[in-house]
């Protein structure tokens, strides 16, 4: 039905806030060691690298800067994705914004990097669901990984 003057039309709209993770156990030691080699010699890829401090307090201030709520934070199943989320909403938490703060943070199956080091790989990205959610305190929605795992 076309639409015509006077009529009431409603409108949603969703925004994306595109948030890189922070730095991460890998991330500092390909900066910072003179040679990387050994420290990355036995990891294999792509390696479910944690955040470190300065990773998780650059989450949390990401958190402290947003300039609008979020219902929903949607990351990869990376273990530093998911603590970037989770920093992201403790830091929005923290200057007041609780909708953000309480927003449901649901890691996304095969949002990850592939690749890595120089080398192309075509293997999924690995995660544990579990210890991940243990570091989380339970505050993550696992459903979309967990139905994956189960076909």
């Amino acid at each position: 039905m076309p639409l015509r003057r006077g009529d009431k039309v409603r409108t949603e709209s969703v925004r994306f806030v595109w948030i890189r993770h922070g730095m991460s156990c890998s991330n500092f030691v390909r900066r910072h060691a003179e040679d990387a080699a050994p420290f990355m010699s036995g990891a294999t890829y792509p390696y479910d690298a944690p955040l470190t401090n300065v990773g998780k307090r650059q989450a949390v201030a990401r958190g402290e800067a947003l300039d609008t709520p979020l219902d929903v934070i949607l990351c990869s199943g990376m273990t530093r994705a998911v603590q970037t989320a989770l920093g992201v909403r403790q830091g929005a938490s923290g200057k007041g914004d609780f909708r953000t703060g309480n927003a449901r943070v649901v890691p996304v199956p095969y949002v990850a990097e592939y690749g890595g080091w120089g080398e192309k790989r075509s293997a999924p990205p690995t995660r544990n669901i579990e210890a991940v959610e243990l570091a989380a305190g339970g505050s993550v929605d696992y459903s979309l990984l967990r139905e994956l795992d189960e076909h």
